[in-house]
């Protein structure tokens, strides 16, 4: 291959690139339509699906979700049982 060809080449895949980057811009943007943020405080929490009287309170509050979902985590990759103690233990 020659110094032509390989810049021509590289021109082409360039050219590729920016095609392939505005159509990417414009379809990410037909799609995506981000929710008010007001209208997410004032609506209640709604738990599809089940009926937990606990679970509107977790979701609301976010520490609680967090280390709910690091003990989860944890759980599945079977770490120490004194570190998920000491977690359960800052949830009470």
């Amino acid at each position: 291959m020659t110094n032509n060809e390989f810049k021509l080449e590289q021109q082409a895949a360039i050219e590729r690139m920016r095609k392939l980057s505005t159509q990417a811009k414009t379809q990410t943007k037909e799609t995506f339509q981000p929710k008010s943020p007001s209208s997410d405080k004032n609506e209640p929490l709604q738990n599809k699906g089940f009926n937990l009287p606990f679970f509107e309170s977790i979701l609301r509050d976010g520490d609680t979700a967090l280390i709910i979902g690091l003990l989860l985590l944890l759980m599945s990759e079977n770490t120490d049982k004194k570190l998920l103690f000491a977690l359960i233990y800052i949830l009470i």
